[in-house]
């Protein structure tokens, strides 16, 4: 993929998509792959994730300033809002380490025993 914005720097606009996110019901998809998004960028919306009745599918790949520390604050999130709907996390070229690799992953499992994958 060879496009992408900038939405790591905007912390407003992070902010916006942050509600939009927590107040859809039908977003399932969102893919935030290339945008420059850093821990503090994923720190904002964390909890909007974790808490969306929808998002089933999220593509964070290519995103290099994403650490353990950012993926670390969506697990977080995503038990303490007991999501079950959260069902595939794209972390390509992120910088993560496998503890908390695995713990999004044992979350991520546990929805997908819940509610398959349809084809």
């Amino acid at each position: 993929m060879a496009d992408f914005n900038n939405l790591g720097n905007s912390t407003e606009a992070l902010r916006e998509l942050a509600k939009l996110i927590e107040t859809s019901h039908k977003l399932q998809y969102l893919n935030f792959s290339n945008n420059k998004l850093q821990n503090e960028s994923l720190e904002i919306l964390a909890s909007s994730i974790a808490g969306s009745g929808s998002l089933k599918l999220l593509e964070l790949k290519f995103n290099q300033s994403i650490t353990t520390q950012g993926v670390k604050r969506l697990v977080d999130e995503l038990k303490r809002k007991n999501n079950k709907i959260l069902l595939f996390v794209d972390l390509a070229a992120s910088k993560v380490d496998k503890e908390v690799t695995n713990q999004l992953e044992e979350i991520l499992k546990n929805n997908r025993k819940i509610n398959p994958i349809s084809k």
